[in-house]
C-alpha cells in the first residue's frame, strides 16, 4: 500500500513541497523514503498538468548514478510505461539522454571493478540500462507525434554514441531494438 492510498491527501503538491528537501538528503534512507512518496504522489488518478509537471522536474534534478534505479520507477510510473508525457514533452528527451549518459558511466565503472573482481554475477547497472533502452523504444513509439524531430534525432545520436563506445554485445542488442 503506498502512502498516499493509507494517508489520502487533497492537495498532493502541498506534501510534496513539504517532503521534496528529501530527494537532496545524503542520507540513502532519506533519499529512498524522498522517492517511495513521490512514487506514491505520482499513481494518484487524475493529476493535474501542473502537479504532473512538478512531480517531473523532482524527477529530472536528481542526477545521482547510485539513484537512478528510484528515479527510473518513479518516472516510468508518471508516464505510464512512456504512453504519458502530458505536460513535460518538450524535457523528456534531454532527461532520456542524460540519463543515459549517466547509466552508461555508471555500466561501464561497474564493469570495470567486476573485471578487477574477477567477479562473475550479474550487474544491476546492466539491468538499468537495458530497462532505459526499452523505455527509450517505448517512449518514442507512444509519442511520436508529441516529439520534435530534434528530440528524436537527439535519442538517436545517443544511442549510435553509446554503441560506438561499448564493448558488450548484449548493449549493441539493445541498442538496435532502440533503432
Amino acid at each position: 500500500m503506498s502512502y498516499t492510498e493509507e494517508y489520502p491527501v487533497n492537495n498532493v503538491l502541498i506534501l510534496w513541497s513539504a517532503a521534496s528537501d528529501l530527494l537532496d538528503e545524503d542520507s540513502s534512507e532519506a533519499t529512498q523514503a524522498g522517492y517511495a512518496l513521490l512514487k506514491s504522489c505520482v499513481q494518484l488518478p487524475d493529476l493535474t498538468p501542473l502537479e504532473r509537471s512538478v512531480f517531473f522536474k523532482a524527477i529530472s534534478r536528481g542526477q545521482n548514478c547510485k539513484d537512478f534505479d528510484l528515479r527510473f520507477e518513479v518516472l516510468h510510473e508518471l508516464t505510464n510505461g512512456g504512453r504519458n508525457v502530458e505536460a513535460f514533452e518538450s524535457y523528456v528527451a534531454p532527461l532520456i539522454t542524460t540519463s543515459l549518459d549517466s547509466c552508461f558511466k555508471a555500466v561501464r565503472e561497474a564493469r570495470k571493478a567486476k573485471k578487477q573482481k574477477r567477479s562473475s554475477p550479474t550487474l544491476k547497472e546492466d539491468g538499468d540500462l537495458a530497462q532505459l533502452f526499452q523505455y527509450i523504444v517505448d517512449i518514442t513509439r507512444f509519442n511520436s507525434k508529441v516529439f520534435k524531430e530534434e528530440d528524436v534525432e537527439l535519442l538517436l545520436n545517443k544511442s549510435w554514441e553509446f554503441a560506438r563506445k561499448t564493448t558488450q554485445e548484449a548493449d549493441i542488442e539493445a541498442i538496435h531494438q532502440d533503432l
